[in-house]
């Protein structure tokens, strides 16, 4: 089975440091993943898989990845994340943020073909 790829891509950062919060009680509106965050506040985030030349033979299906991300953090402009399988992953948030940018991200999850 293919690893899941979590990435995540960043319009724009109002922060430059990453400081430790989470995200939780994600849910949908339609197309759209919307989470909770340490500020009662509710985000839209969205998740796609960033694109890798791999091969892989077929498995057994194993369990599901973790549904969350943690020890997120820079690089220039971009925030990355490290997904439950230890693989650092880029976040994109549908909305700019406004304060610090939370370490982590939970309830994730994909949607048909992306992830």
């Amino acid at each position: 089975m293919v690893n899941m790829l979590r990435g995540l891509f960043v319009a724009s950062l109002a922060a430059s440091v990453v400081h430790a919060q989470s995200y939780s009680g994600c849910h949908t509106h339609g197309s759209v993943e919307y989470c909770y965050g340490t500020d009662g506040e509710e985000t839209p985030i969205t998740t796609h898989a960033q694109a890798t030349a791999t091969s892989v033979s077929a498995t057994t299906t194993s369990s599901a990845q973790s549904s969350a991300v943690t020890g997120c953090h820079n690089h220039g402009d971009d925030v990355y994340c490290i997904n439950g399988e230890g693989n650092e992953v880029q976040v994109s948030l549908t909305a700019t943020p406004t304060g610090e940018l939370p370490a982590q991200y939970t309830g994730c999850h994909s949607h048909g073909g992306s992830q």
